[in-house]
């Protein structure tokens, strides 16, 4: 959205920064010069010619493109463009020499030209025909920037806040009897709630804990994979899909016996230190350190579609969210109570 309004705005300026503003001038041609019907195109179409003397009225626009542009009306001939060169005097109003003849009544102006009638005015006073041109371009380039933002905007609100992923957590910590070592496994759940895939998602549970109570929080990382590492990586969560039951699933555990401080900082008590060591820390035991403990799991993630990252975070969990139970079918609720043992430690892909 920022690139889009900056684009806009460098593209309006760069646009009106090629139209410049001058005082009233006049052109005598010292050599002969072609006259063109406009300065846009490959091919430009010449209209007359000047002969040296001939004295012309220049507009109030200048293009600077390949080559410069100037605007002319001169008298009996009518409207062009001039190439800049050094065939031509440019002097201000004050220094012409001579007035223009207006044209005669019955007087016949050339064909497919933007003939305009001059008045007797001091050589260099322009019609006001020559100053809608300037007009023009201001009102459209102001309004081709207003339109580009709102459709930005459209675009924008379109598919990075209506056709998004939208990740739902449990709202509560799962506990169960590990059937591979002495103690218990945690578990948290999310899933993909909304309408397209997330891919090469980045799954981190953050611990902190307030040791004094005063609001300083010390931020401790439980790894939710075997290898012990803080962040766990998933290739894929498939999109919700409009049955009962159906969509994208995770199930990812908690392995706070797994964090290497927990067994060796003398910041915790020696009975903490050693069910770390014989892996027999519970998740409880971390909710009890300090005056305040909270857990918060987050998950980030690239849209399938748009390519754009986004992060998912879980809301805070407190020791009271801890359920003994069952994850109900594929939903993210807690069956409190179940009492079916846990497998093998891994995660689970469903």
């Amino acid at each position: 959205m920022k690139t889009t309004r900056i684009i806009s705005l460098v593209f309006l300026v760069s646009i009106l920064g090629c139209h410049k503003n001058y005082e009233p001038r006049s052109l005598v041609a010292t050599k002969t010069i072609s006259v063109y019907k406009t300065y846009e195109g490959d091919a430009l179409q010449e209209i007359f010619k000047l002969t040296p003397g001939d004295q012309c009225a220049v507009g109030r626009e200048e293009v600077e493109k390949m080559f410069g542009y100037l605007e002319i009306v001169c008298p009996r001939k009518g409207y062009g463009w001039v190439v800049k060169g050094p065939d031509y005097e440019i002097i201000d109003k004050e220094s012409a020499s001579a007035n223009v003849n207006k044209i005669r009544p019955n007087q016949k102006e050339p064909p497919d030209q933007k003939a305009v009638r001059l008045s007797s005015a001091p050589l260099g006073a322009l019609p006001q025909v020559v100053n809608r041109n300037l007009d023009g371009l201001l009102i459209s380039n102001v309004l081709g920037f207003v339109v580009g933002l709102l459709v930005s905007f459209v675009f924008w609100f379109v598919f990075f806040r209506i056709i998004v992923p939208k990740i739902g957590f449990s709202e509560s910590i799962l506990k169960r009897i590990s059937k591979s070592t002495a103690g218990y496994d945690y578990r948290i759940r999310f899933k993909n709630l909304g309408r397209r895939a997330v891919i090469s998602l980045e799954c981190v549970a953050r611990f902190i804990i307030d040791w004094e109570g005063s609001g300083t929080w010390t931020a401790i990382y439980i790894p939710m994979n075997l290898d012990g590492q803080r962040k766990t990586e998933l290739p894929k969560i498939a999109r919700a899909k409009n049955k009962p039951g159906y969509g994208g699933t995770r199930t990812m555990f908690l392995y706070p016996n797994l964090v290497s401080e927990f067994s060796t900082s003398p910041r915790y008590s020696e009975e903490f230190r050693s069910k770390a060591t014989s892996g027999t820390l519970e998740l409880e035991d971390l909710f009890h350190l300090g005056a305040d403990a909270e857990l918060k799991v987050y998950v980030f993630g690239y849209d399938e579609f748009s390519g754009a990252r986004k992060m998912f975070e879980s809301k805070y969990y407190k020791l009271s969210d801890i359920k003994s139970g069952e994850f109900k079918n594929q939903g993210l609720e807690v069956e409190v109570g179940a009492s079916e043992v846990a497998g093998s430690g891994m995660q689970s892909c469903n």
